[in-house]
């Protein structure tokens, strides 16, 4: 009896920055800070959903400002 895995999972980033539109740049697979504002991001990957975290220093994993699947 085999067991069929879900498949590799389909990469994801996030593109334009959820507060002003500007453009994401990737610092690590899950880090992200925008060029333009410059609002630091963190990626997570839970199971097949993708979720952006917003991250501040003071406050750490503040909300999820975008999702994908």
């Amino acid at each position: 009896m085999t067991s069929e895995s879900s498949g590799p999972r389909t990469p994801h980033h996030f593109e334009d920055c959820p507060e002003c539109d500007g453009d994401l740049e990737y610092q690590t697979q899950s880090d992200a800070m925008c060029q333009d504002c410059e609002a630091v991001f963190i990626h997570e990957i839970r199971t097949s959903r993708h979720l952006l975290w917003r991250f501040t220093h003071e406050d750490g994993l503040t909300e999820v400002v975008a999702r994908a699947e």
